[in-house]
């Protein structure tokens, strides 16, 4: 107890008490300190993982995004690569038909120089024979007719003398003269002068315009060709729809409009004009080919046929007309005495 005493007495345990109180307070408010400044330095490092975490995570995706992107432009460049080829190739294509093309119109236009210059040939020694027919022809009208009847047909039954000429005015001439081939209501007459008069202004077309280029110029120009062929084949349309409901081209009669527009159409539709039937695709127009053939069938247009004709069968050669019985007496096989084989 002295020696526990003497201790509690004595000052230096009490420094030594002091010093280790001091230090254990000292200890306890570093330890704190320390320990949450470690904490926080924890909590700032654990912070920065987390934020490199997600940058990590953020960078990854960013790299897939790219990587995607990078596999989408290499599939567009081929797509454009593939693309490029082809149209290549198409162009390539197309040069090489235009080039073709080029080629066999050169040819084209080759042969038909040398077809023009055959046609030109022709028609030269064509026209020089015409010539000299016109040229016998005028000489020996001259004999027979005077300046005022010359070019005209003339009706000498009737006083004074009546001229007309044109084929529509003779043609309407000669059925009012002797009240046949047109009609008599006033509502039909007026729609068979209008077939007739429909003739008279689209003939021109089939012959002087189609006719002309296609078979007679002397070099071809496919535009005039091509135009005309296009009048003739939309004539042809109206008279194929008109013969759809009707027998003749005025209803059920035969008239004037018929015998004028036969010659032209007719032979049109069978293929006889210009040798230009396929050209024109006569064989579409079923109607006009039907009313072509019926027409055919008549005596009188059979006999019609022969006049004035020098070519084809003799017996189908009647070269002038003066009298009914010319027809048994003066076709070019009886004048030849020949008979039809």
């Amino acid at each position: 107890m002295e020696s526990h005493a003497s201790l509690m007495a004595d000052p230096k345990f009490w420094v030594a008490v002091s010093f280790v109180l001091f230090f254990v307070l000292l200890g306890s408010k570093l330890w704190k300190a320390g320990t949450g400044a470690l904490d926080s330095r924890a909590n700032d490092i654990r912070k920065r993982i987390d934020e490199a975490n997600k940058l990590r995570l953020e960078a990854e995706a960013k790299l897939k995004e790219a990587e995607a992107a990078r596999a989408e432009a290499v599939k567009e460049a081929a797509e454009l690569l593939a693309r490029a080829k082809t149209e290549a190739a198409r162009i390539a294509a197309a040069a090489a038909a235009e080039a073709e093309a080029s080629a066999e119109r050169r040819k084209q236009l080759a042969m038909q120089r040398i077809a023009a210059a055959e046609a030109s040939a022709i028609a030269e020694v064509r026209n020089t024979a015409a010539d000299i027919a016109a040229a016998a022809a005028r000489s020996v009208l001259a004999e027979t007719m005077d300046a005022a009847t010359d070019g005209a047909m003339i009706d000498r039954s009737v006083t004074p003398h009546q001229r007309v000429f044109e084929s529509g005015a003779i043609l309407l001439y000669l059925a009012e003269k002797f009240g046949a081939f047109l009609p008599k209501d006033h509502a039909a007459r007026t729609e068979c002068l209008s077939w007739l008069f429909w003739q008279m202004g689209s003939a021109p077309y089939l012959g002087g315009g189609f006719g002309h280029f296609y078979a007679y110029a002397p070099f071809k120009i496919e535009y005039a060709i091509d135009r005309f062929a296009m009048e003739v084949k939309r004539q042809l349309d109206v008279l194929n729809q008109r013969l759809a409901n009707h027998r003749f081209i005025c209803g059920d009669t035969y008239t004037v409009a018929d015998m004028a527009i036969w010659p032209w159409y007719g032979a049109t539709a069978k293929g006889q004009m210009y040798e230009g039937g396929e050209f024109l695709s006569v064989h579409e127009y079923t109607h006009v080919l039907r009313w072509t053939d019926e027409v055919a069938q008549r005596p009188a247009v059979q006999r019609g046929r022969k006049v004035n004709r020098v070519t084809g069968p003799l017996e189908d050669q009647l070269h002038e007309r003066h009298d009914a019985r010319d027809f048994d007496t003066q076709t070019q096989d009886k004048l030849a005495g020949k008979t039809p084989q």
